[in-house]
């Protein structure tokens, strides 16, 4: 089980997942988010985001929990991040994380779309194609090391949000779609969590 987030940040807005310090799987409160990079890139610090930040946490049978920000991490090289938050959430469910495998059937949860933060997040199908070593956006400006490639139907505001097996466990943190002029191909791309679990640890234990 994973407990995905919405982030919001000035008119817009992209997914995550609830993490622990120690990235292994529980049920316990915590501070930190596993999201994408390239939401941040505005930021004028690698640490400390500037502006407001705030995290979304639907919690079932309760009122929407909003969380600001305290500081941001992301990991080099690759479209991920790690979020702080100035407090823990209740206790949820924390992510395991899993390495994928070829043509595995996979799910992506985000909010991108119709889906709202009182309801939770949609899940969208979809299978991995492709393993590249990189990827990057039509504009180089967001490069994805470690990439998964999927047939998916992700969406914009998806981006961040967890992909899982269907065990439950994590395999990568949703990236980039292909919609040239606006088309959606059906072709998603997501960042690869167990080739950077070093980094990605180092990154919660310096926040």
């Amino acid at each position: 089980m994973v407990h995905a987030v919405r982030i919001r940040h000035r008119g817009s807005t992209c997914s995550g997942v609830l993490v622990s310090p120690t990235l292994r799987p529980g049920v316990a409160a915590t501070h930190f988010v596993l999201t994408c990079a390239h939401f941040f890139a505005t930021s004028t610090s690698s640490t400390t985001p500037p502006g407001t930040y705030l995290v979304e946490v639907p919690l079932p049978g309760r009122p929407l929990l909003r969380i600001p920000v305290a500081a941001v991490r992301t990991i080099d090289g690759t479209d991920l991040a790690v979020v702080r938050l100035q407090r823990p959430t209740p206790p949820v469910s924390l992510a395991a994380f899993a390495a994928p495998t070829w043509g595995q059937r996979l799910e992506t949860c985000g909010f991108g779309g119709l889906a709202t933060s009182h309801h939770g997040p949609a899940t969208r199908p979809g299978r991995l194609w492709l393993q590249l070593p990189l990827a990057w956006s039509r504009t180089s400006t967001t490069r994805v090391r470690h990439a998964l490639v999927l047939r998916s139907c992700a969406i914009k505001g998806d981006s961040g949000g967890p992909v899982c097996a269907a065990t439950g466990a994590v395999v990568g943190i949703q990236s980039l779609i292909l919609d040239p002029f606006g088309h959606n191909l059906g072709l998603a791309t997501a960042a690869a969590v167990q080739p950077h679990r070093r980094a990605i640890l180092s990154a919660l234990g310096a926040l």
